[in-house]
């Protein structure tokens, strides 16, 4: 598995998409040009005043659909994190897998509920962060005067011996203590039109020094 690497002050980009061009809003200018050419090429009434008119509102409807995709389908990877769609994951919570994990219910990074068209998913590893709590839990895990870290005293066993009527003091259970092994890791699908490129940036800046 690859390491990760501390966070920089100075974000640099390594790997960007936009998500989409400005191209797009040509789209019905160039529409609107074509019906004029049609329209003076052949015989009939002209509706010049119309057409240059049609052109403005077709590129203006445009513009929501461009922005849209601009900020929901962009990824952007600086030296600091990765930012897909609207979300933004650092990268010292982030590890590049070294085996294709299973991915049937990860997690798609940007609020998307499925990688979108024309993307390749690319599995990552997203840490849990660290709570305070975590260490407290830890502590208190390993005082045997208390049980799963809530500090309460355990009152050891006392157990009678049926022959000789004594009655013997036995060690606390030991099966109350909290459960330490919980999974700190949890598949998550980040996703690029160049998911090679986006890998080896990512490999690159995940590195251990």
């Amino acid at each position: 598995m690859v390491g990760r690497r501390p966070l920089t002050e100075v974000a640099e980009v390594r790997y960007a998409e936009p998500g989409s061009s400005w191209w797009p809003l040509l789209w019905g200018p160039a529409f609107a040009l074509l019906g004029l050419v049609v329209e003076l090429a052949t015989p009939g009434p002209l509706h010049l005043p119309q057409w240059p008119v049609l052109a403005v509102l077709l590129a203006a409807a445009a513009v929501p659909w461009v922005r849209a995709r601009r900020r929901f389908h962009s990824i952007t990877l600086t030296t600091v994190e990765l930012t897909v769609g609207g979300e933004s994951v650092p990268l010292d919570r982030l590890v590049l897998p070294e085996a294709e994990p299973a991915t049937r219910a990860a997690r798609v990074l940007g609020a998307a509920s499925t990688v979108p068209k024309g993307m390749t998913e690319v599995p990552l590893l997203l840490r849990r962060p660290a709570g305070p709590d975590s260490a407290d839990n830890s502590d208190s895990a390993g005082d045997p005067e208390s049980v799963d870290g809530s500090g309460a005293a355990v009152e050891p066993v006392t157990a009678v011996d049926s022959d000789a009527g004594a009655e013997t003091a036995s060690d606390p259970v030991s099966g109350l203590e909290s459960d330490t092994t919980a999974e700190t890791e949890t598949v998550v699908l980040a996703w690029a039109r160049s998911p090679e490129a986006l890998r080896a940036e990512l490999a690159t800046l995940l590195r251990s020094e």
